[in-house]
């Protein structure tokens, strides 16, 4: 994994003049004096980093925190992470997030299945989430993973609804994606935010919350987020390849957990996701 330190602040608009120049005597060649602007990524470890944060605080500014809207003394930086194969490959699971993304209406049937909106489903979906992150696979897609042997894969069947011919079209070609393994609860260190305020909230707080890995810089500013388990609850763990979080940030389902095999099979299946991988305290 690479780490890259982010940070852009305007002359006069974020910081004071004298502010500004402090920066700029650190990092020189991340001054734009035309434009009055500050910008630099540096590939972490480097100390300026560390520099350029103390500097902010000697002159009264805090790294923003992200819980709650931004307020003048705070400073907007990222740490932004990009993963390599071998992250994915030795990683004990890995967070799974489709590139595909649609509204289903947030609703179930009587018969508690998941109600797709047949305008929000493409044909060539293989795999997709719902915003009520649901998992939703085409048939191809679920005979692939059924014949690799994958444990913890469950299908259900959805309900269609929309124009006849549209549901017609695609009665049949689309399954549920979930798993009867829950994951024990997410390490001590994790942090839970209420998505509106920005309040801590507890692991089973009302929906809808973020999570962070800590509370503090250099973590809250780090993207993407990395999910912590405690070593001990993971060792209880059956075994599994596809699993959910115990906690549910957008209120329906835990977070979807592949193994380093399902990132396999659906790499191979040519299946665009994110992955992020999980880590262990």
């Amino acid at each position: 994994m690479k780490s890259t330190f982010k940070l852009t602040v305007y002359r006069d608009r974020d910081v004071t003049p004298g502010t500004f120049n402090s920066l700029c005597a650190i990092v020189p060649e991340g001054e734009n004096a035309a434009r009055g602007r500050f910008e630099c990524e540096l590939p972490l470890p480097d100390e300026r980093a560390d520099l350029l944060v103390a500097c902010l605080a000697r002159h009264g500014y805090r790294v923003w925190d992200r819980r709650a809207t931004r307020q003048p003394h705070e400073i907007s930086l990222r740490i932004d992470r990009t993963y390599q194969a071998r992250d994915f490959r030795d990683a004990p699971a890995l967070e799974l997030t489709p590139v595909s993304h649609f509204h289903s209406g947030r609703s179930r049937d009587d018969q508690g299945r998941l109600v797709l909106e047949t305008p929000e489903l493409n044909l060539k979906l293989q795999l997709g989430m719902t915003g009520y992150y649901g998992l939703v696979a085409s048939s191809a897609l679920k005979e692939t993973l059924e014949a690799a042997g994958l444990i913890g894969l469950d299908f259900l069947p959805v309900t269609l609804t929309g124009p006849a011919r549209a549901v017609a079209t695609r009665a049949g070609g689309f399954w549920e994606l979930t798993s009867p393994i829950v994951l024990p609860r997410m390490s001590g260190r994790m942090r839970f935010y209420d998505a509106k305020d920005g309040t801590e909230v507890t692991h089973d707080g009302p929906p809808p919350f973020v999570y962070h890995e800590g509370p503090d810089f250099p973590a809250i500013c780090s993207e993407p987020a990395e999910i912590y388990f405690a070593s001990e609850s993971w060792a209880h763990v059956p075994p599994f390849d596809l699993a959910m979080t115990h906690e549910r940030p957008m209120g329906a389902h835990g977070l979807p957990i592949g193994s380093p095999r399902l990132y396999r099979a659906l790499i191979d299946a040519k299946v665009r996701a994110s992955w992020v991988p999980v880590r262990l305290d």
